[in-house]
């Protein structure tokens, strides 16, 4: 018997060995993504709303998101989950949409932005991932829980992060995401206290891990954020500086061809 897609999904966090899932923001770097022999693609929001020209945190008309991710989901063959950041005002009908438009997954984020005080209360948090995994029924879907101690600038992040982490456990949460948290020691603390499958945030580090590392720690998925998307944006900015301020096209050598980017997206 054929596995669905989110059958497939889910059995890729319980594998015993991690596995990488990047981040595409298009349709197209999503097709990437597959080409390069990933098995599964997330979406990252801030890379969306960057393409949208917009600045991340929730400032995206979320049909407009909606939309950006059916079309990921249509151009590849493999799970795709999504990241719903705080639910967009209605969890509920949030993810029977995210499971209408043919996403196995999606991150549910718990803290409204980037400052110490922004990180919701638990119970709130908590309540967020009961009522999630509510919507979800019987339906095989992978809800990832994500854990913004350390993007927030908690003092006790490693501490709050356990905390946390377990109660979104219980509640029902497939995985537990942790990002912006890079000491060995304190990832591998986290994977011993949750008792769920531990997502850390790849590349976000000075020295990052690699996948040894993280598999060493027992981590079971790394993500990319919106890492790949700045990178790429990054490439941009230096290309149209050395067009403006040298006058210079040489960064059309390293271009790829035309010819070759139809066949990837043919």
């Amino acid at each position: 018997m054929t596995k669905s897609k989110a059958q497939i999904f889910y059995d890729l966090h319980h594998k015993g060995v991690p596995f990488i899932l990047p981040n595409a923001w298009d349709a197209g770097s999503a097709k990437m993504i597959v080409r390069a022999g990933f098995p599964a693609v997330a979406t990252t929001s801030a890379g969306i709303a960057f393409s949208h020209g917009l600045p991340d945190g929730n400032n995206l008309d979320p049909e407009l998101m909606f939309a950006a991710v059916e079309r990921i989901v249509r151009a590849v063959d493999v799970p795709v989950t999504m990241d719903m950041e705080t639910g967009y005002g209605d969890i509920t009908k949030t993810v029977n949409r995210i499971i209408e438009i043919g996403a196995v997954g999606a991150n549910l984020e718990d803290a409204g932005g980037g400052a110490v005080d922004d990180l919701f209360p638990i119970d709130e948090a908590v309540q967020a991932v009961k009522t999630a995994k509510e919507a979800i029924g019987d339906r095989v879907f992978v809800l990832n829980a994500r854990c913004d101690t350390y993007l927030t600038g908690q003092p006790d992040a490693l501490d709050q992060a356990v905390l946390r982490g377990r109660a979104y456990a219980e509640a029902g949460a497939d995985c537990v995401f942790i990002p912006g948290v890079v000491d060995h020691e304190e990832i591998r603390t986290l994977v011993r206290e949750i008792k769920a499958p531990i997502n850390i945030l790849g590349g976000v580090s000075a020295s990052p891990l690699s996948l040894k590392d993280y598999s060493d720690l027992g981590v079971n998925r790394i993500t990319t954020g919106g890492s790949l998307m700045r990178a790429t944006y990054a490439h941009l900015n230096r290309t149209l500086a050395q067009l403006h301020d040298e006058g210079s096209f040489t960064y059309a050598c390293d271009a790829i061809p035309d010819a070759t980017i139809n066949d990837w997206m043919s």
